[in-house]
């Protein structure tokens, strides 16, 4: 068996004085569309957060010390070895956290041979498919390799009420559920939206190439709405790769929509995103609950593109409605129902007004009531008291 050994990948250089630590878990730290969990760290105050993980990927630029520890083995990122147990250890003794804050359900489960026998505060963050269809795996044995997380954990954040719900039904005692958001840094979106009729109207999606996205609801939306406004124009993008991009790809080309329809691919987080996000006059994301249960949290795309004051389209789908109020700051159809999808892009191409309304609205939601800043505020007070107690 092979160990791969790294000490910290890079340091926070901004900490001053003593605070205290808080020890962060995931298996993979850190994929390209986690901008979640790393705001999280990078927006960190009053503790000094390090990351233990198995597998170092770090494509977000997270400002913490990282220690991997990763075995050349099939079993790689699914349950801890001893060694890895023993490597992880011994940091933990020299750096004395204060609290360990995991990532997903399935990672705290991970790494329960290193935490189990740790007597401090424990919470873990959970984020969608660890809650939805994780549990149904292996004919129900996903569910009881989470048991031991609700064992152990002081404290479980859930998105919204929705998932609130969902981990109660997979054994997640209630009084352990806090309802978080984690929040996105709605500063990065904002600026000067002009909100103007144009000939082609620019639609943009971006998301991972996955059923419960919903991009095939609007592409059978889109050939709708050609069928029944041909002269309408309109250009739909997107940005995001996946499993099904194969199917995607044939439906656009059956459909005759290869001129309207561009398949950007995975876009780098940053300028990119910006770009694509200020060339758009509607934001749409029909997500919908799969046939394996597997559906979103909330899903940060869509807030980051209220922050940027696009009006936005999306489904009453999980946390989905506890931050879009139909008609209000955004759009809301139910799952699968693309004739409600066409009809609300017809609206918004026509209705510049409505247009700048719910995207105004919208930004004002993100930045009052999403931002990173508060909830963060909101997750170092979660911090305190679990450490306080």
């Amino acid at each position: 068996m092979l160990l791969l050994y790294k000490k910290p990948l890079n340091a926070r250089k901004h900490i001053k004085g003593k605070m205290k630590t808080i020890l962060h878990l995931e298996r993979k730290f850190i994929a390209p569309t986690e901008t979640f969990i790393a705001n999280q760290i990078n927006f960190t105050e009053k503790f000094k957060p390090v990351i233990f993980t198995t597998e170092s990927i770090n494509n977000l630029n997270v400002s913490a010390p990282i220690y991997e520890c990763r075995i050349n083995r099939l079993i790689q990122g699914k349950v801890l070895v001893s060694k890895q147990v023993k490597y992880f250890k011994g940091i933990y003794d020299k750096i004395m956290p204060a609290l360990i804050h995991s990532h997903f359900l399935t990672d705290a489960a991970c790494f329960h041979p290193f935490t189990k026998n740790l007597k401090i505060p424990k919470i873990c963050s959970a984020y969608g498919y660890d809650v939805s269809s994780f549990p149904n795996r292996y004919r129900g044995l996903g569910k009881f390799y989470l048991k031991k997380v609700f064992r152990e954990y002081d404290c479980i954040l859930a998105m919204s009420n929705d998932m609130t719900n969902d981990l109660v039904k997979i054994g997640c005692p209630e009084n352990k559920i806090i309802i978080h958001y984690h929040g996105i840094n709605s500063t990065y979106f904002l600026w000067e939206r002009k909100y103007i009729k144009k000939e082609t109207l620019n639609i943009l999606t971006i998301a991972s190439l996955h059923t419960k996205k919903g991009h095939m609801t609007v592409l059978k939306a889109l050939v709708r709405l050609r069928a029944a406004n041909p002269a309408l124009k309109f250009c739909y993008r997107i940005a995001g790769d996946g499993p099904v991009m194969a199917e995607l790809v044939k439906f656009v080309a059956d459909n005759n929509l290869s001129e309207r329809v561009l398949f950007l691919g995975l876009v780098k987080y940053g300028t990119t995103t910006i770009d694509l996000l200020k060339a758009a006059d509607v934001f749409v994301h029909p997500s919908i609950t799969e046939r394996n249960g597997d559906k979103e949290g909330i899903p940060g795309a869509i807030i980051e593109a209220m922050a940027s004051g696009l009006p936005v389209i999306a489904t009453y789908h999980a946390g989905i409605p506890e931050a879009i109020a139909n008609g209000i700051n955004g759009i809301l159809i139910n799952e699968n129902d693309d004739v409600a999808l066409s009809e609300a892009i017809f609206k918004l191409y026509h209705d510049v007004e409505v247009r700048a309304l719910l995207g105004k609205n919208a930004q004002q939601t993100a930045i009052n009531e999403l931002d990173i800043r508060i909830k963060n505020a909101n997750l170092e007070y979660i911090y305190n008291t679990l450490v306080n107690k």
